[in-house]
């Protein structure tokens, strides 16, 4: 396969049109901006600026400019630890709200871990802010759904204006950390936009040996790469409803920044690659 029928179907299969990428930017961005200001304004907690994660802000994003991903920092202080196997006394009760037990769960399964903030709770209950359907922890552990649910609650509140809900569709919550919006209105370059806000707590977690990153022996990533991702540290993301799912979204954005900064087209291929089996390859070959 020579480059000029990859650089064919890149252009014509992958390739997003700049016009129609700038027009659906220029309308999410405003738009994401008000629901979190809006969120923060209700729970301070959850920050306003968000971090641009997810294929569009990597560089990776194939044929439209259909989905943004964004991560919401939740202030969760700076005095933490976390933990795999300490044990844990809360679950569901027959409402499916989460409260005390006298049976402690399982330990945390690889990739996951609980998480004491016994610091910060006593300023959040100072404030006030940690209260009733705003409360986020039991004991001393903050505990991922009531995260999940209490951001979700607020950008449905925010989504659910008379000026945004003509056009934006809260989805219901699900097992994604995600609170999934999908939008549609004329000024739409394409149709519809899903767009994702997902909480995530920073911690800047240190990796560990048992990780096995990076290989012994790798070429790449360099060493001031490696120690960029080191520095980023590994957060905290609510997935399952009680153990804390650990996120590198962070590094790999930062791995992927300036991958081709030496003239290489590892970016190109890569999204050449996440459409090559979504359309007809062989009629392009064939031509």
């Amino acid at each position: 396969m020579d480059n000029s029928v990859l650089n064919r179907f890149y252009e014509d299969n992958v390739k997003m049109t700049r016009d129609e990428t700038s027009q659906n930017v220029n309308f999410v961005t405003p738009l994401v901006n008000d629901i979190l200001q809006y969120v923060h304004e209700r729970d301070k907690r959850f920050q306003i600026q968000p971090l641009n994660v997810g294929s569009y802000y990597s560089h990776l994003k194939v044929s439209r400019a259909d989905e943004f991903d964004y991560s919401v920092v939740l202030d969760a202080g700076s005095s933490f630890s976390w933990s795999t196997g300490t044990p844990a006394y809360y679950g569901f009760n027959e409402n499916n709200e989460v409260v005390r037990t006298s049976i402690p769960l399982p330990s945390a399964p690889v990739g996951k871990c609980f998480t004491d903030i016994s610091g910060t709770i006593p300023k959040w209950n100072s404030e006030r802010s940690n209260e009733g359907p705003a409360c986020l922890t039991i004991d001393n552990d903050i505990i991922p759904i009531k995260v999940k649910r209490r951001f979700k609650a607020l950008v449905s509140e925010a989504v659910n204006r008379p000026q945004i809900r003509q056009y934006v569709d809260a989805k219901r919550l699900s097992e994604s950390p995600a609170a999934t919006l999908t939008i549609s209105h004329p000024n739409i370059a394409g149709g519809t936009i899903s767009v994702d806000l997902a909480p995530i707590i920073k911690l800047h977690i240190p990796f560990k040996p048992e990780f096995g990153w990076p290989r012994s022996g790798a070429r790449w990533p360099s060493c001031t790469k490696i120690q960029e991702i080191k520095t980023e540290g590994i957060h905290e993301v609510a997935k399952d409803p009680f153990y804390w799912s650990l996120s590198f979204v962070m590094c790999e954005k930062k791995l992927l920044d300036g991958i081709d900064s030496n003239g290489t087209c590892r970016k190109k291929s890569q999204r050449i690659m996440k459409n090559y089996g979504k359309v007809g390859v062989q009629k392009e070959l064939n031509k």
